[in-house]
């Protein structure tokens, strides 16, 4: 290949310290060394390096070769994947169904992300309920620099990440006990949110509350969690008060669901604190069907602030999570972890926390 020109000769150039042939403080050869490999005169030569210098690969020094001022990046920070459970995936690839809108949330901004660093990104599948890795999925694994995860990663992927240690980062996850080594990042949701909306509805007169779930989630680990944080979080409002928090489990039939919700209404239940946005809608379509208003006969709490909730009539009241910000959260988690990496650590633990905010919209009311 002929090299004429000093823009294709400093590309050149540039390529190599990319690939790593001149490493981070290194020499270039002369000037004088260089244009004769590229068959050019000096005066060639010395504007590739000035162009290289201005773009920030060299500093130029006189009477002797360049200095390589560029730190090749590790393949561990040039690509990224993110790991999607089976179920989460049917769900991103249905655009009827609402749920969808929330996830793909997630893995736009983590697209987006991506594209604005200049970085390789992959999103994968994994069995959520199996016990054995895949073994075509672990090669994926190995190849990826780092990895971030939105689900309930099975133990057996957990031990193989572990085992290659690979930097992973959990979306809204635990980084769990029995891991004893590698690079672990996790972005959690805090609960500000979550108390502002239970003393909300403690305000407004409600001792009654359903935990309305959807039953595509109601298996899940987050869904345990969350319930247990929002009863703790009344226990904590309510003291010595008596208060009910019901679990709602959504079945395949309507007819039930109804009959169930009519019941509960029945009990004295006033009020909904939903699992997240999608169960708080799917009340509020029943409550519908029962001819009730909503919030002068019920009021409704979310979690999550999807796109349809704000739209929703009346707009959801909700406690709204910053998804965005949660993907930019576990990209700053993973420089750190790079640089654990690079220093050769045994174990490095990170977990940090997004805060999410209580949204009062028009569905909520006060009790008579």
């Amino acid at each position: 290949m002929e090299f004429k020109s000093y823009q294709k000769i400093s590309e050149h150039i540039q390529q190599e310290i990319i690939s790593g042939k001149y490493v981070l403080g290194a020499s270039l050869p002369s000037v004088r060394d260089l244009a004769i490999v590229y068959g050019v005169s000096p005066q060639t030569i010395s504007k590739s390096i000035a162009l290289l210098a201005e773009k920030g690969y060299v500093k130029t020094r006189r009477g002797s070769g360049s200095i390589v001022i560029f730190e090749k990046i590790p393949k561990a920070e040039k690509s990224v994947c993110m790991l999607v459970d089976n179920e989460r995936n049917l769900v991103l690839n249905d655009n009827e169904n609402i749920a969808a809108y929330h996830s793909k949330d997630i893995y736009l901004s983590f697209l987006l992300q991506m594209n604005n660093l200049s970085l390789k990104s992959q999103i994968l599948m994994y069995e959520k309920d199996t016990q054995k890795c895949n073994p075509e999925l672990c090669l994926e694994l190995e190849a990826a620099g780092a990895v971030f995860v939105q689900g309930t990663l099975p133990e057996c992927y957990f031990l193989f990440l572990e085992n290659i240690k690979k930097p992973v980062v959990l979306i809204n996850r635990e980084i769990p006990n029995y891991i004893k080594s590698g690079y672990w990042g996790s972005v959690r949701i805090g609960n500000k949110g979550l108390v502002e909306g239970i003393n909300y509805l403690k305000s407004l007169g409600h001792i009654n509350i359903l935990f309305p779930c959807p039953s595509y989630v109601s298996d899940m680990t987050v869904f345990k969690e969350r319930y247990d944080k929002t009863h703790k979080a009344i226990q904590s409002t309510f003291g010595k008060k008596p208060f009910s928090l019901e679990i709602f489990n959504f079945t395949d039939s309507l007819h039930k669901n109804i009959e169930k919700l009519e019941s509960y209404i029945k009990q004295g239940y006033t009020a909904s604190f939903g699992f997240n946005d999608i169960a708080a809608l799917e009340m509020s379509q029943l409550l519908d069907m029962l001819g009730l208003k909503i919030p002068e006969d019920f009021s409704l709490v979310g979690f999550d602030d999807i796109f349809a909730a704000q739209l929703s009539t009346p707009p959801l009241t909700t406690i709204k999570v910053p998804r965005s910000s949660m993907i930019g959260e576990a990209f700053k988690i993973l420089d750190k972890l790079h640089e654990a990496q690079k220093e050769n650590y045994d174990i490095l633990r990170i977990t940090e926390k997004i805060e999410s905010t209580f949204v009062i919209r028009g569905s909520s009311f006060m009790r008579s």
